[in-house]
């Protein structure tokens, strides 16, 4: 007969990120942003619930935005230096996207990209998933972004999905992709 399934519901405060950019092409040019990023994950996660690894994760990362007009292409990569925990070894990874974006209007936008990155556990595939995404502006700091994944390797999910809330410190236009999952 067919396999039986269980599900367990496990709740709790997750990780805590701190993402922070700097544009290294000076006067915020209109022609094209390189942008050198830097992630930290902290472990405020409880792993003992499965909810996290117990370990502090951080990542440095460049992006290329290039806009022509309401549409706009990106590439970025990376290195995520992963956090050790005591119960498996995780292999810190270059990572990289391509995709594009597309401007609606002055406030939405919406776009595509492809992420891969090398094996993190070394019995697993490579990570690849492709994404879609939207995004709407509120007010000069708040955007919302929603997004739907489709995973292309073992180790991603089938598919996915999620929502984004991001509160920009400065004014300014940043790329959407920047919120975007998977690094």
């Amino acid at each position: 007969g067919p396999a039986a399934h269980t599900y367990s519901v496990r709740s709790g405060m997750g990780d805590f990120h701190v993402v922070a950019s700097h544009n290294v092409i000076s006067g915020g040019s209109r022609d094209a942003l390189i942008l050198l990023t830097g992630k930290a994950k902290f472990a405020t996660a409880d792993s003992n619930k499965g909810l996290g690894t117990g370990k502090n994760d951080y990542a440095l990362e460049t992006t290329l935005f290039k806009p022509f007009g309401s549409l706009a292409a990106f590439a970025t990569l990376g290195y995520k230096d992963y956090g050790s925990p005591a119960a498996y070894k995780l292999n810190n990874v270059f990572y990289g996207s391509l995709g594009g974006n597309y401007k609606f209007n002055r406030d939405t936008n919406g776009g595509a990209m492809l992420y891969a990155s090398q094996k993190v556990l070394a019995n697993k595939s490579h990570r690849a998933e492709a994404l879609v995404f939207v995004g709407h502006t509120l007010g000069n700091r708040w955007k919302i972004r929603g997004y739907l994944l489709r995973g292309l390797t073992t180790s991603v999910p089938d598919w996915g999905g999620g929502v984004l809330v991001n509160y920009l410190f400065e004014k300014q236009q940043l790329p959407a992709e920047l919120a975007m999952p998977g690094s």
